[in-house]
């Protein structure tokens, strides 16, 4: 069984950043990362006239589960560069995006 990740916290202000996600670092966003055995992510978060926009890189070694809910309205985007992504929505079910493909989701409220 995969280790299961929960990326429901809040942002900080700065904080460190994995080396090999630095080059991914938006200067001024809000930060939350991590590394562990299954390797690392890096969550930011920029706040632009009036909307938040979340950039999210994961430098994913082992296969690992991630967590995360959005009570509120969202548009999400995906993008897999490399590898695959298999994310399970609540009322679609399981949505596989291989490489060099992508899939943009709009949810009047998105659980996961």
């Amino acid at each position: 069984m995969s280790p299961v990740i929960s990326l429901d916290k809040p942002f900080n202000a700065g904080g460190d950043i994995p080396p090999a996600l630095k080059a991914y670092y938006i200067p001024g966003s809000k930060t939350r990362s991590g590394m562990s055995g299954f390797g690392s992510f890096l969550l930011q978060e920029v706040q632009l006239n009036g909307l938040s926009w979340q950039y999210q890189v994961f430098h994913i070694k082992k296969d690992v589960s991630f967590l995360e809910s959005m009570p509120a309205p969202v548009l999400l985007a995906y993008i897999v560069l490399k590898g695959s992504f298999e994310h399970q929505v609540k009322g679609l079910g399981n949505l596989q995006v291989k490489k060099d493909r992508f899939v943009v989701l709009q949810s009047p409220a998105y659980f996961n």
